[in-house]
C-alpha cells in the first residue's frame, strides 16, 4: 500500500513543504512541495532525512528510570513526581529549572504546554537555546525598541540593497529570518538590485552575492560605526528621524572615532570597498540587512547588532518597504492586537535579577543564561532539572563540568526522541512523538518567516511504543506536583492534538479549520509595515543610543587582529546537533573538518587531510584539517553539534562571557591548531 502525505519540515525556521511517500508503513521517498507559495518545492538534505530520523535506531520508544530500566508510565510518573516534589518542598521551585532546546518550538502544543508548565511551577528558572547563539538580538530589541520581540525581516519583494552579515542561507536557511529557497531567493535579492554579504569566508551564499567583504571575524561592528557615522553626515533620512527616533546626536558622538582609516586597520578590509558600499547605500536610500551566527556567536555581537539597528534607522529603513520588516505572526497578529499599554521611553538599563550564583551577568528576556546552569547546580540552587529537546553537551560550555554538573541532580528528566549523552545521565528518561506523528501547526518558527503565513500538517504515522505528545507529558508531570496546566476547558483525558492546535490557532489570520483544510501553507501577506512604529515603539521612538551599549563601545578601544581565529559553520546535513553524524539520503554526511587557509595550515605544519588538534586556553578538539583559500588568512572555521569533536570544549563559561547578556563566546576566538 502506498499513500502521499503532505507536511511541513520542522528542523529549521524555514519550515519547508514537503511531500512524504509512505509504503507498507515505512516512509520511501521524501521530496519538497512545488506546491507550497514559499519553498516552491525546495528542500535540503535536512528535510529529505526526515524519514531516516523517524526511523533511526537510536529512537526511544520505552519511559525509563535510572538503576531501574524500562518502567511502565504510570512508576515513571508517581517517581519522577515524588522527586520533583521532594525539590520544591525542601529547596523551593526555583531549585527546579526547565531547559528547552530549539527542536521544542517546532513542537507547537509541547512548548506551549511546557511553558505553561513553567508558569504554574513558579519556578524563575527557566533557559534555553536563545541566550547560547542569540540574545544580542532581543537585548538590542528591548534597549533600542521597547521590547524583546521585535524581529527584523528583509522585504524580499521590494529590497533593492540587501546587506548579510556572517549568514550563508543556502546552508541554514537563515538566522532569525527564514530563507525558504534561498538559491532562488538570493539570485532573486542580487537580480533586484544589489546583494552585499560581509563574511570573512567565501561561502555557497557569497557566490551569488554582487559583492563580498571579508573582515577579520569580530571586527564588523567598525565597519558599520563607520558607515553610520558617515550617513549622519551625508546619507541620513532626516525626516524619519525627526518623526520616529530619539538620541541622535548621542549616537553620532558614540561612532564619531570611527573614521576611515581606523576602520581599514581594524577590519583590513579596502578603503575602496568600504565606500563602495557606503556609495550604495546612499544610492539606494533603503538598506535590508541581517546578522547571522557568524557574528552572533561573537564577543562584539551586541555591538554588531546594534549597529545594524542604527544603520537601518539612520537610512528610514525600519518599518518601511525596500527594507526591513517585522512579522507580526500569523497567529499571534501583533499588528492587529497591540499592547494593552506601551511605555513612554525605552529602558536604558539591563533588567535585574540575574541567577543567584553569578552577580556578573543577568538574566535576560525572563530567562537565566545558559552559561549561569552549572554554577547554580554546583551551588545548590538548582536540584532537579526538566530538560526538553536540548542537546545541552554540545551547545552549553565547560562540557566535562556540564557533564559533572547534570550527574549530581536529584532529578534529571530527559525528554527526548532518541538516546544521546544526556540520556544517558537522566534520571528519568521520557520518549515523545516525533514531527511525522503528530499534527502541527508553525505557532513559533512562523514569527521568523519570510512571509505572514500559517501552516499545518497531520500526523502521518500512529503513535508507535510507549512514546508520549510532549502537551501530554507535561500535563501529566504537572498533575503529580498538584498543578493545573491545561486550560480548564480541555478534557485531557480525550485530548488530541488537534484539540489543542484549534486553542492556539483559532485566532490566526484564518481559523483552524481553514488551514487544517487548506491544500498548503496559507500566506496572508509577504509582508506589512507600519504597525510597529504606530504601536510598539516607547513613544513612537526608535532609541538610537542606549547606555549599556555606548558604554560597551566605548570600552572597545582596541581589537587583535594576529594569530587564528575560530569562526562557527554551520553545514547541510544537520542542524546544530540534529542528524549531526548521520548517514543521509543518497550517502554522505557531515565530518567535523577544521578548515582553514593553505598557508594557516603549511605555517602549522599542516596540511589537506591531516589529522589536527585545535586547542586553547580552556580545552581541544581533534578533527580532519581541510584546505581552502575560501578562507582569509587568520581565520578556522569548525563545525557545532557533533558530540565527540565538540567545539564546546573550547568555550567557558568563566571566561569570555558577555557581560550584557551572559553569552559564551563561541566565535571569533582565538585558537592554535597543531598535528594530533
Amino acid at each position: 500500500m502506498k499513500t502521499e502525505h503532505k507536511t511541513f519540515c520542522r528542523y529549521c525556521i524555514a519550515t519547508c513543504g514537503m511531500v512524504v511517500t509512505v509504503e507498507d508503513g515505512v516512509v520511501s521517498k521524501v521530496r519538497g512541495d512545488k506546491a507550497h507559495p514559499l519553498s516552491q518545492g525546495h528542500s535540503c538534505p535536512k528535510g529529505l532525512a526526515m524519514g531516516l530520523d523517524h526511523a533511526h535506531p537510536d529512537r526511544l520508544n520505552l519511559p525509563r528510570m535510572r538503576g531501574q530500566g524500562v518502567v511502565d508510565w504510570d512508576t515513571w510518573m508517581a517517581s519522577a513526581g515524588e522527586g520533583l516534589r521532594k525539590v520544591r518542598e525542601e529547596h523551593g521551585a526555583d531549585a527546579i529549572a526547565v531547559v528547552t532546546g530549539a527542536a521544542l518550538s517546532s513542537d507547537a502544543t509541547g512548548r506551549w504546554m511546557t511553558d505553561r508548565f513553567h508558569k504554574a511551577l513558579g519556578s524563575r528558572s527557566r533557559y534555553s537555546h536563545m541566550t547560547v547563539d542569540t540574545p544580542c538580538k532581543p537585548l538590542v530589541s528591548r534597549l533600542v525598541g521597547g521590547s524583546y520581540g521585535l524581529a527584523p525581516m528583509l522585504d524580499h519583494e521590494n529590497a533593492t540593497l540587501v546587506v548579510l552579515i556572517g549568514m550563508n542561507p543556502v546552508v541554514s536557511h537563515g538566522h532569525c529570518n527564514a530563507f525558504c529557497n534561498p538559491v532562488v531567493q538570493l539570485k532573486k535579492l542580487a537580480t533586484q538590485g544589489e546583494l552585499w554579504i560581509i563574511d570573512p569566508c567565501k561561502t555557497e551564499s557569497t557566490r551569488l552575492a554582487t559583492a563580498h567583504m571579508a573582515p577579520v571575524p569580530g571586527t564588523e561592528y567598525a565597519l558599520l560605526a563607520w558607515l553610520v557615522r558617515e550617513l549622519l553626515q551625508d546619507g541620513a533620512d532626516r525626516d524619519y528621524l525627526e518623526q520616529h527616533a530619539r538620541g541622535v546626536e548621542a549616537l553620532r558622538d558614540a561612532v564619531e572615532r570611527y573614521d576611515l582609516p581606523r576602520v581599514v586597520a581594524l577590519t583590513q578590509v579596502s578603503a575602496e570597498q568600504a565606500q563602495q558600499l557606503l556609495a550604495a547605500i546612499r544610492h539606494h536610500r533603503r538598506v535590508a540587512i541581517q546578522t547571522g551566527t557568524g557574528v552572533t556567536f561573537s564577543d562584539t555581537a551586541n555591538l554588531t547588532e546594534w549597529m545594524t539597528w542604527a544603520l537601518s534607522i539612520v537610512t528610514g529603513s525600519y518599518d518601511t518597504p525596500g527594507g526591513m520588516w517585522f512579522n507580526p505572526g500569523f497567529f499571534s497578529q501583533m499588528d492587529q492586537r497591540p499592547p494593552a499599554r506601551v511605555m513612554d521611553t525605552a529602558p536604558d538599563t539591563i533588567e535585574p535579577g540575574g541567577p543567584a550564583s553569578r552577580s556578573d551577568i543577568p538574566s535576560i528576556g525572563f530567562e537565566h543564561p545558559g552559561a549561569a546552569l552549572c554554577d547554580e547546580i554546583e551551588a545548590g540552587h538548582v536540584r532537579a532539572v526538566v530538560l526538553i529537546g536540548n542537546s545541552i553537551l554540545t551547545s552549553y560550555p565547560d562540557v566535562e563540568r556540564t557533564r559533572a554538573a547534570l550527574a549530581r541532580l536529584d532529578v534529571l528528566i530527559v525528554a527526548e526522541l532518541r538516546d544521546n549523552a544526556t540520556t544517558a545521565l537522566a534520571t528519568h528518561v521520557a520518549p515523545v512523538l516525533g514531527p511525522l506523528e503528530r499534527s502541527d501547526v508553525n505557532f513559533y518558527l512562523g514569527r521568523l518567516g519570510q512571509a505572514v503565513a500559517g501552516a499545518y500538517t497531520p500526523s502521518i504515522f500512529e503513535p508507535t511504543a510507549e512514546r508520549l505528545p510532549m502537551w501530554k507529558l507535561m500535563v501529566r508531570l504537572g498533575a503529580e506536583l498538584g498543578l493545573r496546566v491545561a486550560p480548564k476547558d480541555l478534557d485531557v483525558e480525550t485530548a488530541q492534538n488537534d484539540d489543542i492546535l484549534r486553542l492556539m490557532a483559532d485566532r490566526g489570520r484564518v481559523g483552524f479549520d481553514a488551514l487544517r483544510d487548506a491544500p498548503s501553507a496559507v500566506v496572508s501577506e509577504h509582508a506589512t509595515f507600519g504597525w510597529v512604529r504606530e504601536h510598539m515603539l516607547p513613544g513612537g521612538r526608535w532609541t538610537l543610543a542606549p547606555s549599556p551599549l555606548v558604554a560597551q563601545l566605548q570600552a572597545r578601544s582596541t581589537h587583535r587582529v594576529d594569530g587564528l581565529r575560530m569562526v562557527p559553520r554551520r553545514q547541510f546535513r544537520h542542524y546544530n546537533s540534529q542528524l549531526a553524524g548521520m548517514q543521509m539520503v543518497g550517502g554522505g554526511r557531515d565530518d567535523p573538518d577544521i578548515l582553514m587557509n593553505p598557508q594557516d595550515a603549511a605555517d602549522a605544519g599542516l596540511s589537506d587531510g591531516m589529522p589536527a588538534r585545535l586547542f586553547n586556553e580552556v580545552g581541544s578538539v581533534n578533527g580532519t584539517v581541510r584546505t581552502s583559500d575560501a578562507l582569509r588568512r587568520g581565520v578556522v572555521s569548525f563545525p557545532h553539534g557533533f558530540i565527540d569533536a565538540n567545539v564546546c570544549a573550547l568555550t567557558s563559561s568563566r571566561a569570555r562571557v558577555d557581560p550584557l547578556t551572559g553569552m559564551v563566546h563561541q566565535g571569533g576566538i582565538p585558537v592554535e591548531v597543531a598535528p594530533a
